[in-house]
């Protein structure tokens, strides 16, 4: 007698979101037919179900020869993404509800978000998450680069691990190429995110968000991702954020049509319009690089990795050093000091041997400086040395804050410096340090002989330790000090962008009248989330 096809066992705690081989078009058809039933007696058919189908008939059953599961392709837009406002931020509010904080968390929330330190790319909260009606996938993204920080010591330790597995899951399902390590990491952060999740022990659970076992196919699909990377390729490909831009500028032209008959023939002449435009634009560019100079675009240099000061000067001309010390104020007390410092080991080789501090004071007479309020670093990205990223990292006495003119403050970003190696750290920070740019400027090169006025650009910088990896979010977590140093910007790797280590719910709503949270705070969380560059540095 043959035997009945056996459903599949749930998932467990104990295992994770378990990974079952996909049925054939024939096997699942039989199945269908063993334990279908007549709809009218409208009777929930539990057998069937234990297969994971429902009573009715399928649209393919008249395509013998194809496959929907095989169509389909993962959409890291519409699951991993939207994912994290629609489920994880709302399981997050509802255990931080469950443990008696809601009322001054939610006001907590949009304050820390709006003391977030600003960063190129990353979008300022000024008014915190709240007020914002309507959520895009750019707004979901540029909330959970900084979402680890925000959130830890609001909730439970195991929910910070649940948030970092999650993150990771969304950093890696955006990769541009893959290896065996890279999937690897992958199924562990979905396995352990599973895990996390059903938890009996754990909040999410414990307060009945959620039942063990639990999924929703969003979330399921995350155990197809490895697999899916194999047959068809990085999921960034495959992904709707590719054609959502696209829909705007339909969309524009819609609205700026009659909306009548004529409207579809109007949105095709504007598309057609916006095409031509931008090959002839194209060719124009081409035209203009192929006569360029190579090394000069736009008055600047070209995408090269490298350093360079741009943007203007913070003054016209140059200063005495001792001038602009007195004009900064406090924690420029030391900047003519280690400046000296600084072009003393220059002159003397960049000897590793000779200490900074022998120094002659006076070598150099009154030093003039131009100080400038913006470095451009040029580096290649992680899977193409061909790419290059550029970045820009602000010192300046007036910055707009949150593109709002009449808020201005001092800004003097962050940034992770190239250190001599401890051989004592095998971590990924062991020959790094992050350091504070406090000021860029440009002083005559020692090393250049008289009257060859060739420049040396310099940044003085203040340290901050760094103390510990919190296994719980994978940040490294830094600490400011009072140690101030002259360097070269070559040393400067690339930019750092540092979450204030918020304590308590007594956090206040940044506004134009308070200091950056950079000068306020003293304990910081390395962000390695904020791009992929960072997210593979420091990992």
């Amino acid at each position: 007698m043959e035997s009945l096809p056996q459903p599949q066992p749930p998932a467990t705690y104990s295992s994770g979101m378990q990974l079952y081989p996909a049925r054939e078009n024939d096997e699942a058809k039989r199945l269908r037919i063993l334990y279908r039933r007549p709809v009218h007696q409208n009777i929930d058919n539990a057998d069937l179900k234990a297969f994971g189908y429902h009573e009715t008939v399928l649209f393919t059953e008249h395509h013998i020869y194809s496959n929907i599961y095989d169509a389909l392709a993962p959409d890291v837009l519409h699951q991993v993404l939207k994912c994290s406002y629609d489920y994880v931020h709302d399981w997050m509010i509802k255990i931080i509800k469950e443990e008696g904080l809601l009322t001054k968390t939610e006001g907590e929330i949009d304050a820390r978000f709006s003391q977030i330190p600003p960063y190129p790319g990353l979008r300022t909260f000024s008014k915190g998450i709240s007020p914002t009606s309507r959520w895009t996938g750019n707004e979901i993204r540029k909330m959970m680069r900084v979402y680890g920080g925000i959130i830890r010591g609001l909730v439970p330790d195991s929910c910070s691990s649940f948030i970092r597995n999650y993150l990771d899951i969304l950093r890696m399902s955006e990769y541009m190429s893959h290896t065996d390590s890279t999937l690897q990491m992958l199924d562990t952060a979905i396995n352990r995110f599973w895990k996390e999740l059903w938890n009996p022990r754990g909040p999410i659970v414990k307060y009945e968000i959620i039942v063990p076992g639990w999924y929703c196919p969003k979330l399921h699909y995350f155990q197809h991702y490895t697999e899916q990377i194999r047959l068809k390729g990085v999921l960034s490909f495959c992904s709707t954020n590719r054609t959502e831009q696209w829909h705007k500028t339909i969309k524009d032209a819609y609205r700026r049509s009659n909306k009548g008959p004529q409207s579809l023939e109007f949105c095709v002449r504007d598309e057609a319009r916006r095409l031509a435009w931008g090959v002839w634009e194209g060719d124009i560019l081409r035209g203009f690089e192929e006569h360029s100079d190579s090394d000069m675009v736009d008055g600047t240099k070209s995408k090269r990795p490298g350093h360079v000061m741009t943007a203007g000067k913070e003054w016209t001309g140059v200063r005495k050093i001792e001038w602009v010390q007195k004009e900064l104020g406090e924690g420029y007390s030391q900047l003519a000091m280690e400046t000296s410092r600084c072009l003393r080991w220059i002159e003397l080789g960049g000897n590793a041997t000779v200490a900074r501090s022998a120094h002659r004071d006076g070598d150099w007479g009154g030093l003039t400086i131009g100080v400038h309020n913006q470095l451009t670093i040029v580096y290649p990205t992680v899977h193409d040395p061909q790419s290059l990223i550029t970045e820009a990292l602000h010192s300046t006495q007036c910055w707009s804050y949150g593109q709002n003119h009449e808020w201005k403050k001092p800004r003097r970003d962050t940034g992770l410096f190239r250190y001599d190696r401890d051989n004592n750290d095998k971590s990924t920070m062991g020959n790094r340090r992050v350091g504070r740019l406090l000021l860029l400027f440009k002083t005559e090169d020692p090393r250049s002989g008289p009257g060859a006025m060739e420049e040396l650009s310099l940044a003085y910088v203040q340290w901050f330790k760094t103390l510990n990896l919190d296994k719980y979010t994978g940040m490294y977590r830094v600490r400011k000090t009072d140690n101030f140093e002259v360097v070269e910007i070559d040393t400067v790797e690339r930019g750092a962008h540092l979450i204030p280590c918020f304590t308590g719910l007594a956090t206040e709503m940044a506004s134009s009248s308070c200091p950056p949270s950079l000068d306020v705070y003293a304990d910081f969380w390395l962000n390695n989330q904020i791009d992929n560059h960072m997210y593979n540095t420091i990992y």
